[in-house]
């Protein structure tokens, strides 16, 4: 059996990294069944190296993940990749998942002799308006030494791969730059997630939001949208709660918002939940809440990981974008515009009783789409053909 590496900057120490550890467990799920599998990470600031047994377990105690962190030093990166270099000859294949190009990775990086795959996680052009947003709100120089060196040696970076795995559309910057690329979507590791059971508070309607806190989530727009319902509300309407998960930039800005519009009571901000303790929020949970102001990084169509989530969990859910894996006429989906206007909290509502009456069954319906459609098995089928026949 030929030998895979998958390596990513990602430190397990990092609090902000909970989804994007639970995403590599699903793809290393599905590497091992075809190649003995070992990963790179990092803990604390150094290299980490694990077999996908070893990571399996780690990453699955999720205590083990919530340790103090800091952001890496250069000297840090700098030794990390050294250890790639190092190690990288003993293995067949190399998956690098979204790193940033600077001097020093394009460096080792094409020293390295086995099979090079890049995975970009996230659009080139969509991640450089986010850090220019970044620089807009606090200057800093390494961010913006990042963001000249991400928009400089991008292209000398992808030429160093023998592969480019683009999460969505592949962008032209990349099509005319690499030896190869391949668009897959995101995936989800279904059998991990249970399915959410039916909730027992039909008093009320629960909005459950899980991300990492940024601008462009645009959950001002549900806040704003609440506000103007409970300023109308009638004495029999229905109350609605906004259960936000999870940590981010964007933390602060929505807390004030809220204090701001006295909304308190209704919208509650629950911290980063793993395991169980996650679950437990979406028992409650009516509708989940995907992007809805992907706008303002010019994103038009994403595959989001937590909408992927919601729907193998059997949560409804509102998005505002194109999905690449779910028609417009999903109807267990409400697509709002993606603006900054507030969301309309009554047509959320009808929404939710008219999909209760009309389906049933629907949380059974939407695991089986997720099973049949959105598992990482399925997800990453033609990256799997691809590299077998090298």
């Amino acid at each position: 059996m030929k030998r895979l590496l998958f390596a990513s900057e990602v430190d397990l120490a990092d609090p902000e990294a909970v989804g994007i550890i639970k995403k590599i467990r699903g793809q290393i799920k599905v590497f091992r069944k075809y190649f003995d599998t070992y990963l790179l990470l990092s803990k604390k600031g150094k290299p980490f190296l694990a077999s996908s047994d070893d990571f399996l377990q780690i990453s699955d105690n999720t205590e083990a993940i919530k340790s103090p962190y800091t952001s890496r030093s250069i000297s840090e990166r700098i030794s990390w990749y050294r250890y790639l270099k190092k190690i990288a000859e003993e293995f067949d294949y190399i998956y690098l998942r979204s790193f940033v190009p600077d001097p020093f990775s394009i460096l080792y990086i094409r020293k390295v002799k086995a099979f090079k795959i890049l995975e970009i996680a996230t659009q080139y052009s969509a991640a450089l308006r986010e850090i220019r947003s970044r620089l807009r709100e606090h200057f800093s120089l390494k961010r913006y030494m990042a963001y000249l060196s991400s928009k400089i040696l991008f292209k000398s970076f992808i030429r160093s791969f023998d592969l480019v795995v683009c999460i969505g559309d592949c962008e032209e910057i990349i099509k005319k730059n690499s030896k190869d690329f391949l668009s897959i979507s995101n995936g989800m590791d279904v059998e991990e997630i249970p399915l959410k059971p039916c909730s027992d508070d039909e008093e009320g309607l629960y909005l459950v939001g899980v991300a990492n806190l940024s601008f462009w989530h645009g959950y001002d727009r549900i806040i704003r949208g609440m506000k103007i319902y409970y300023d109308r509300e009638k004495d029999d309407a229905k109350k609605v709660y906004f259960l936000i998960v999870g940590e981010g930039r964007g933390k602060h800005d929505l807390k004030e918002l809220v204090s701001e519009l006295g909304l308190d009571k209704y919208v509650l901000f629950l911290g980063v939940k793993l395991g169980r303790d996650l679950d437990k929020v979406f028992e409650k949970a009516h509708i989940g809440i995907g992007s809805l102001a992907g706008h303002r990084k010019s994103l038009k169509k994403a595959c989001e990981l937590k909408i992927r989530e919601y729907c193998s969990r059997g949560v409804p859910f509102i998005i505002g974008y194109d999905d690449f894996d779910f028609p417009p006429d999903f109807p267990y989906m409400m697509r709002v515009s993606s603006d900054d206007t507030p969301i309309d909290i009554e047509k959320v509502i009808a929404f939710y009783d008219n999909l209760k009456s009309k389906y049933p069954n629907f949380r059974l319906d939407m695991r089986r789409y997720a099973e049949r459609y959105l598992s990482w098995e399925v997800k990453m089928k033609p990256l799997i053909l691809k590299l077998k026949g090298k």
